[in-house]
């Protein structure tokens, strides 16, 4: 193996576990807000016109990608903003 599949092979890695950390946290957020509000996961998918599937789904972090839409009609029905932002990462070394 030479030193660009090993850092192909690490920064596919990264990525994978950075999405589904991603996928839990989100889970975990729509979870919170949506037992804040004391409503099932039907009550929310009504609010939020989206199948209750979706939210099981993603409080289950089994989408790693959802859309932008999916995320503002769910922030809408829950009284959130969707706040998505780039930052700057630390450089690494292969």
């Amino acid at each position: 193996m030479n030193d660009h599949d090993s850092w192909s092979r690490r920064r596919t890695t990264t990525d994978t576990y950075n999405a589904q950390r991603r996928a839990i946290e989100l889970g975990q957020a729509i979870y919170d807000a949506r037992t804040a509000k004391g409503w099932s996961q039907r009550r929310l998918a009504e609010e939020a016109h989206v199948r209750q599937a979706t939210i099981s789904s993603l409080e289950a972090a089994d989408v790693l990608h959802p859309t932008l839409e999916t995320l503002d009609k769910l922030a809408s029905a829950l009284d959130l903003d969707v706040n998505v932002s780039l930052t700057s990462r630390p450089l690494t070394e292969a």
